[in-house]
């Protein structure tokens, strides 16, 4: 007997299909990787609520390839000094997703949401960097998948804090105008709904050139959402240090680009190592402003070895990790283009 999709399930999405309705394995392995980090916290939420829950130990989630994502945990000691506060870790690579719950499910589970919400964003603006330095084309392919999992990560985000507020809305909307790091939060949540609503092909077609002007908006909600995660974490903030230098690398970029600079990996590299420098100091800029640390110290300890790797020098080495690859994809494309191939441009900058 033959199958044939009718109806209503003929209009369905189908993530795994490129424009032309052929399977693409490109967008059927982002899509399930954009899944894996929700099904794991599903998982460990049941665990921690359903029958015979408890706290979860171990609740560990593959980390996906891509420049955003966090190593495991490397040991190494604070910064010096007792009134200068600074992570038990040698960098920002401890990945909350790989321990337990604990004895707050709900609060674990709303930074672990709010962890992946930053590196789907960060992800997404990845796609138009990697594509004109790397020459891959076909990466456009999955830059609305990745920001809608960006918004679907700070709408689980969301969720999990109303759940944990016992769904009292009340309660929640007094929280997010008496607290200015959730009045930024949520602002970035509106700005990232905005953009998810209007990412369909008829919206583009209907928007125009204001499509694009809307979607440029994108910059200053990453912007937002890591204020706002630095203003949650309070003291030690080198994970959200390291996350906005891989931001302001990405952004490296596209400046260099505007500045005529062309897209070779040299450029890239030269972009890789200023954003150690420049990771360094909103590090110090922060703890000044939010601790009153003499930001002197803060960029001392940036070069003193026996402190370990600061979240400056591990952003150097994704950036040029990450050059590196899109040199080498560079190189691959352009011997399968062969000497007249050329890529095709990009649509909407991202």
């Amino acid at each position: 007997m033959e199958f044939r999709t009718t109806g209503v399930f003929m209009h369905l999405p189908r993530p795994w299909r490129d424009r032309a309705g052929r399977f693409s394995w490109l967008k059927a392995i982002v899509f399930a990787a954009t899944l894996v980090p929700a099904v794991l916290l599903a998982v460990a939420l049941w665990r921690s609520f359903g029958p015979g829950g408890g706290t979860v130990a171990g609740v560990g989630g593959p980390a996906l390839p891509g420049p955003a994502l966090l190593g495991p945990a490397l040991p190494g000691p604070a910064l010096p000094g007792p009134a200068l506060p600074g992570p038990a870790v040698g960098g920002p690579g401890l990945d909350p997703f790989l321990g337990a719950l604990g004895p707050r499910p709900y609060t674990e589970a709303i930074h672990i949401a709010g962890d992946w919400t930053i590196r789907f964003l960060l992800l997404t603006l990845t796609v138009t960097p990697l594509r004109r330095f790397g020459r891959w084309s076909k990466l456009l392919s999955v830059r609305r998948m990745l920001g809608l999992a960006t918004l679907f990560y700070v709408l689980v985000h969301l969720g999990l804090y109303i759940a944990d507020q016992n769904f009292n809305l009340v309660n929640v909307a007094s929280e997010i105008v008496k607290r200015i790091y959730l009045t930024i939060g949520i602002i970035a949540i509106f700005g990232l709904a905005a953009l998810g609503v209007t990412s369909t092909d008829g919206m583009i077609r209907r928007m125009g050139r204001n499509w694009t002007r809307l979607h440029s908006l994108i910059y200053p909600i990453a912007a937002l959402g890591l204020v706002h995660y630095f203003m949650q974490v309070k003291i030690d903030a080198s994970i959200p240090a390291f996350y906005a230098g891989l931001f302001l690398f990405l952004m490296g970029l596209r400046l260099a680009l505007k500045l005529g600079l062309p897209a070779t990996l040299p450029t890239a590299l030269l972009v890789a190592v200023l954003s150690g420098p420049a990771t360094a100091l909103a590090e110090a800029l922060w703890y000044a402003a939010a601790t009153g640390v003499d930001p002197w110290r803060v960029l001392a300890a940036n070069l003193d070895p026996s402190v370990g790797l600061r979240p400056s020098a591990w952003v150097v080495i994704y950036a040029i990790s990450g050059s590196l690859g899109a040199g080498a994809l560079s190189y691959w494309f352009g011997r399968q283009q062969g000497p007249r191939g050329r890529a095709r441009p990009a649509m909407a900058a991202g």
